[in-house]
């Protein structure tokens, strides 16, 4: 995860240089003129958003947390790097070029007020009307992210399960440790695997799982070990006579080879002794058994750290993930885990729903807190904060008419998915980063033009624009990916972000110079003189 979303630190770095280029162009402003235009604005931008993914280190999952590492650290190298080494060479190319294009076109002065107070109420109008009769977007809790969206040997698959019922029971893996610690003795995990089968028949006689099955048969039991050492002693020596009767009964070399090596076995714990552990391991056999049994039993040098593979049968009427991960952890038995696609449900989901209260509370309180030490002004505190809730909030209201619109005709088919998974929720971190860094670039353009709005547009909204539109296609690009989570994390992050971007440029400016329904006058262009 934290390697896939270098693409964000790209992108919000890509930003600040185009900033950088269009207010030096626009402006006509070169060197210190053009750092103190535009150097408040990346570092109080990348600060903080910076500061919203390191937030991320309160995540319970280590990828989550080494993403908001990465891009936090990146934002901040970056804008040094553009502000310390870029803008001197684009101070320099524009010098070079002054004389040689066209002199900077005067911004032409836009009203404050106009259609688009009753555009957007009617937007909120219309999300509130998809919310009250829609509801919100579907939730895949499934592994369903994970899987692939074209895959023939997937479908047909799934064909087979759906021909042959008995086959499509879920039958969940789940793995056994008998770490035995410095003890090697083979009896410490057999005890421990007895209770792991007597904890999953109460689960099963409780109602919460069909059955619990592991392999414990083929771990061996010293003491029924021993038992049959003394019984077998005494036959041990008489070997040839029992390869002569089985060539008289007609059977093969290969019979008397495995007789050898059974009968050699036990001639081993014979000379071993009776104080010795278990003579016989599952590793010990010849022959294919170790491959045969190497598929549900291994151990290491001795008997030392053994692992069976066995199957748990969950409820019918159960999700197989969620609801068999929360059984087991009732077994409260170190050493048992589940594994498989559905598995991943009942590990994560709980984490998720962890984060969500842990994580994104916090990281709105450090939002706040740097929005004010960079504004340091109520309303523009709140008309940022306004314009990221309007963007979610068109936002859940775009996918859940797009999946509604999906899911009532196949002539809909080809409309991306939207829906929430655990994939694409990693979308939200990049939404407040991205929204929160054009809303900073616009608010302190507002302030540095004194509201002109023609000079925000042609300084700084054309580039927010630029950067929101090359942005938006990046991750649009992962719509088309043949993995399903990846395609609905670019689905989610491309209308995300053009929502967002859309806000910060038309309506953002607008809001912030809005006093007493007085539109502020335009003042002259700050531009160089021509030439």
């Amino acid at each position: 995860m934290s390697a896939g979303f270098a693409a964000i630190i790209i992108a919000l770095v890509a930003d600040y240089g185009v900033l950088v280029w269009q207010e030096g162009k626009s402006g006509g402003m070169t060197g210190r003129a053009l750092l103190s235009e535009i150097g408040p604005s990346i570092f109080w931008a990348a600060l903080t958003t910076a500061a919203v993914f390191f937030g991320l280190n309160l995540s319970s999952f280590p990828g989550i947390a080494q993403l908001g590492n990465l891009v936090g650290a990146g934002i901040l190298a970056g804008a040094a790097i553009i502000t310390l080494f870029y803008l001197p060479v684009i101070s320099g190319l524009l010098d070079a070029s002054k004389g040689n294009g066209p002199a900077p076109r005067p911004a032409r002065p836009i009203r404050s007020r106009g259609r688009w107070p009753k555009i957007v109420a009617s937007l909120i109008l219309t999300s509130c009307v998809v919310f009250a009769t829609l509801g919100l977007p579907p939730l895949n809790e499934s592994y369903w992210a994970l899987r692939p969206r074209n895959s023939s040997a997937l479908e047909a698959v799934e064909e087979i399960l759906e021909k042959m019922p008995p086959w499509a029971e879920a039958r969940l893996p789940v793995i056994v440790t008998g770490d035995n610690g410095d003890d090697k003795a083979v009896d410490v995990p057999w005890t421990r695997f007895q209770q792991v089968e007597r904890a999953g028949r109460e689960l099963g006689d409780a109602g919460q799982i069909d059955g619990l099955f592991i392999p414990a048969c083929l771990w061996p039991d010293r003491d029924r070990q021993r038992s049959n050492l003394a019984v077998l002693t005494p036959l041990l020596g008489g070997e040839e006579r029992y390869l002569s009767g089985l060539a008289e009964a007609g059977f093969g070399g290969e019979a008397g080879m495995f007789l050898s090596r059974i009968l050699e076995i036990w001639r081993k714990a014979e000379r071993a002794g009776p104080a010795a552990s278990a003579p016989c391991l599952p590793g010990d056999l010849g022959g294919d058994w170790p491959v045969i049994l190497g598929k549900f039993v291994s151990h290491g040098e001795g008997g030392a750290n053994p692992v069976l593979l066995g199957r748990i049968i969950p409820r019918e009427d159960t999700v197989p993930g969620k609801d068999t991960f929360a059984a087991l952890r009732q077994l409260e038995i170190d050493g048992v885990y589940l594994t498989g696609w559905d598995s991943l449900h009942g590990a994560t989901w709980p984490l998720m729903l962890h984060d969500f209260r842990w994580v994104l509370a916090p990281m709105a309180f450090v939002l706040l807190a740097m929005l004010t030490i960079v504004y340091r002004n109520i309303r523009h505190i709140a008309a940022t904060v306004g314009i990221m809730v309007l963007g979610w909030m068109f936002l859940v209201a775009l996918m859940t008419l797009l999946a509604q619109l999906r899911a009532t005709s196949p002539a809909f088919a080809w409309l991306p998915v939207c829906e929430w998974n655990f994939m694409n929720l990693a979308a939200i971190p990049l939404l407040m980063g991205t929204g929160l860094d054009y809303a900073i670039h616009i608010t302190l353009s507002v302030n540095r033009h004194r509201g002109d709005l023609g000079l925000v547009r042609q300084r700084t909204g054309k580039a927010v624009i630029l950067c929101g539109l090359s942005t938006a296609a990046g991750f649009g690009s992962l719509a088309f990916a043949s993995n399903r989570g990846l395609s609905s994390l670019g689905t989610v992050c491309c209308l995300g972000i053009l929502i967002t971007t859309a806000l910060a440029v038309v309506v953002l400016p607008r809001v912030l110079v809005l006093r007493a329904g007085v539109s502020p006058t335009p003042r002259e262009d700050r531009a160089g003189p021509p030439g």
